[in-house]
């Protein structure tokens, strides 16, 4: 992409720094399945595959990561059953994760991308499985197809830079990008819709719900 890598990593807080190999599997990982299934983006079908990816990126020296697994929300008497995202952890650091999914379209904004974080954040901090917790945004990019091919791969461009910069714009802890050059023009049907768009790649965003320097639980 003219003037903008296809894929990279940001991190602007230092509690965070420790995902940051995590963060370039990620990408790594997504351009592994775009390689070997020319056919298919695997950030196009929902919220739990995205998490699945970026659980599978933690697997690494000394760290991995927990599933959808039951946890208690709250403390005290007030405390409920529940289930969890995700569990990341490392060899000095763990962290809970709670993943809000949003799908690009031509209006998006910063706005759209804190509602998403707000909303993550807010389920974070009742779980007390880690000291440390945080709020994941997956936002995958989509572009409607149109007649002309030219003005449809500006399209593609700009929405993939604006998806960076809302996150970037949306007081993102860190945030990752993944556009492999092979899906820069893959089309397919959007089930809810039955329409046709572009589905060039995805922004994972990160924000610190609350955080100590978090041991492994």
């Amino acid at each position: 992409m003219a003037g903008f890598s296809d894929y990279g990593v940001v991190c602007r807080h230092d509690k965070l720094e420790w995902l940051v190999p995590v963060l370039r599997r990620w990408g790594h990982f997504i351009d592994d399945y775009c390689a070997c299934h020319p056919g298919d983006a695997p950030y196009f079908y929902s919220e739990w595959t995205n998490v699945g990816i970026l659980a599978a990126a933690a697997w690494g020296p000394g760290g991995g990561s927990v599933q959808e697994y039951a946890c208690r929300r709250g403390t005290g008497e007030d405390s409920v059953g529940g289930r969890a995202d995700l569990y990341l952890y490392g060899p000095h650091h763990g962290a809970t994760v709670e993943a809000k999914q949003l799908w690009g379209h031509s209006r998006l904004n910063g706005s759209h991308v804190n509602e998403c974080f707000v909303a993550g954040t807010r389920q974070a901090i009742t779980n007390r499985d880690s000291d440390m917790a945080v709020a994941a945004v997956f936002l995958t990019v989509k572009v409607r197809t149109g007649s002309d091919r030219l003005a449809d791969a500006r399209a593609v461009t700009r929405a993939c830079r604006d998806a960076v910069r809302a996150m970037e714009n949306t007081a993102a802890h860190a945030w990752a990008w993944a556009f492999p050059p092979t899906k820069r023009m893959f089309v397919e049907t959007e089930r809810a819709s039955d329409k046709t768009f572009y589905w060039p790649g995805i922004v994972l965003g990160l924000r610190l719900a609350h955080g100590n320097l978090a041991q492994a639980k």
